[in-house]
């Protein structure tokens, strides 16, 4: 017995050496899968940031594709109503990857709403790149396995091909040309999935000749997508899951428009509510000339309205509890306050603040003209029914709107004084109407006009 026991003690340690080296491989491999992976940060936020939340903490979760974190912006909901509803969304998600993302958030959010993006649906294809930004960065799980083989099958991916799903490292030689910074040094962005990146802040697209208002309907060209669709109603069904579909306003031919139409009626037709802003575009005020930074996704102006009136719905219909400044909460809240100052540099407060709105006011056309070096004259046309102007400025560098003054109706020009030639300022005119005692404000210009560094003419 006593020979025996050195001979155990010795396999015991090799055991233990053999645990500690797979652990670390483990590691290891799992580092080089964040660095050397293809999937974007707001899929990093979205999914790796929902294993990060409270169990059983989140009133709703948001599901679906890109459009999903373009239109809905969780500290702005958390802000106006105190309502926790993650965007647990991803590029190109196409609908047969739902039922399995939704499984994935339930292992900790069991008895939330699932907010459903039917636009999905839309977006039938599978391919390995749409594969690879929904799986990557999900948690080990016989869930995830079988989520790689249903896309796998539905996309015709080989068996040998599909190894990579499941050891991502297997195809990472290809990928060291492509890395970034910040794959080397991923961190939660801290704003909920709130969306930060340079085009939803800044840019701005007509896409009025590419959108469809249309009450048609039309069975989908391919079978596969109302039997995923199907799929999806018969699992919400047999696990008696809360659930909402959205359809989200965005850039479609009449052919497309007709099959959401489709879908959303037969989404109704199995007791589940549906609000179909695609058709119903009008009622959030969303412009299709000034409120998309792309064919498929608002900017932040409309993503604010789209915002605000999704959170009025479920304020309504969802007996969500207040948790702004409540214990537990700590994290949305500041999370809200990171997001705002964000905002604050490309919204005007008024928007955040959901203010009361007159979207009968036109924008006024707006004119501007040096003065002097310190001074700029900034001029409008008259608006038909305003009783007076809102003047912000914006200051080059990072800096909040402020409002400059306000002006009666009869008064077309402004002066600014004072000003610094190393700054760049921006303009924007607002008319607003005033009624017991409460304002309502008109539609706006949201380039304004601006007066450059003096250095840059």
């Amino acid at each position: 017995m006593s020979e025996k026991a050195p001979l155990f003690k010795e396999r015991g340690r090799t055991i233990l050496k053999v645990v500690v080296f797979l652990l670390l491989l483990s590691l290891a491999v799992s580092r080089i899968q964040d660095v050397l992976g293809i999937c974007k940060k707001t899929t990093y936020y979205a999914v790796e940031g929902l294993y990060e939340e409270k169990p059983g903490s989140l009133d709703a979760l948001f599901v679906g594709a890109s459009n999903v974190h373009a239109f809905w912006q969780p500290t702005v909901g958390f802000d106006r109503y105190g309502m926790a509803v993650w965007s647990y969304s991803v590029d190109s998600m196409p609908g047969i990857a739902i039922k399995n993302m939704i499984i994935e958030a339930r292992k900790t959010q069991p008895d939330a709403l699932y907010i459903i993006n039917l636009n999905c649906y839309k977006e039938a294809e599978v391919t390995d790149v749409k594969l690879h930004r929904i799986v990557d960065y999900m948690h080990p799980s016989l869930n995830k396995a079988e989520l790689i083989n249903t896309m796998a099958d539905a996309a015709d991916i080989p068996l040998s091909k599909r190894l990579e799903f499941f050891f991502p490292l297997m195809r990472f030689h290809s990928r060291w040309s492509e890395t970034i910074d910040w794959d080397f040094y991923h961190t939660l962005n801290g704003m909920k999935t709130s969306l930060i990146y340079d085009p939803y802040f800044k840019n701005i697209e007509d896409i009025s000749d590419s959108y469809i208002i249309s009450d048609s309907t039309d069975a989908p060209r391919d079978a596969k997508e109302l039997q995923e669709l199907d799929d999806l109603l018969a699992f919400l069904d047999a696990e008696q899951i809360k659930a909402l579909f959205v359809v989200v306003p965005q850039a479609m031919d009449e052919s497309d428009t007709a099959i959401m139409n489709y879908m959303a009626e037969q989404v109704e037709q199995r007791g589940y509510p549906c609000v179909n802003t695609q058709k119903n575009i009008e009622e959030l005020h969303i412009s299709t000339e000034t409120d998309f930074y792309n064919l498929k996704h608002t900017n932040v102006h409309g993503s604010l309205k789209f915002t605000g009136y999704l959170a009025d719905y479920l304020h309504e219909h969802y007996d969500f509890a207040d948790k702004r400044g409540q214990a537990g909460w700590e994290e949305w809240d500041q999370a809200v306050e990171m997001y705002n100052a964000r905002l604050v540099q490309y919204a005007l407060p008024f928007e955040m603040e959901f203010a009361s709105r007159d979207y009968s006011l036109e924008a006024p056309a707006i004119h501007g003209k040096a003065v002097s070096d310190t001074s700029y004259e900034v001029n409008w046309d008259a608006v038909e029914g305003a009783d007076g102007y809102a003047i912000y400025r914006k200051v080059s560098g990072g800096k909040p709107n402020e409002l400059l003054a306000t002006v009666e109706a009869d008064a077309l020009s402004f002066t600014d004084t004072d000003l610094a030639a190393d700054k760049a300022y921006k303009y924007t005119v607002v008319p607003f109407r005033s009624a017991d005692g409460q304002t309502s404000y008109g539609n706006f210009s949201y380039t304004g006009v601006t007066r450059l560094k003096l250095d840059q003419g």
